[in-house]
């Protein structure tokens, strides 16, 4: 064993780190998708809702759901994709913030095509 270590303590130094790293990069990360949506993504939500009674529906159902006043990162693009779908339907212009934040949304729409709420965790 003895042996094993003076030949190879950098590299079970460098793995130890980076197991390390990898762990507390997850553990950020984690906490990161927990935290509210920043405020130009928040008023794109508030403009859908506002605009559309079937997105206001689904906003509610979601807030609801998750006992959350408002839409945290590791759920936007799932609600914001609905809610641009209904409130679309509703006539409602969904381009409305597309310069400051972009179509970001709009391009997962096919992985949700119903009205479903994201997965609980």
């Amino acid at each position: 064993m003895r042996g094993f270590l003076k030949r190879w303590w950098t590299l079970c130094v460098f793995g130890v780190l980076a197991l390390g790293f990898m762990a507390g990069y997850g553990a950020w990360r984690d906490r990161a998708l927990d935290e509210p949506i920043a405020q130009p993504y928040q008023q794109l939500i508030d403009h859908l809702a506002n605009g559309s009674p079937a997105a206001r529906a689904h906003l509610q159902a979601y807030r609801e759901r998750f006992g959350l006043d408002r839409v945290i990162a590791r759920h936007y693009e799932a609600v914001c994709a609905v809610m641009r779908r209904l409130a679309k339907g509703d006539g409602v212009d969904t381009e409305v913030f597309a310069d400051r934040i972009g179509p970001r949304c709009g391009y997962i729409a096919r992985e949700w095509p119903g009205q479903e709420l994201p997965p609980r965790r």
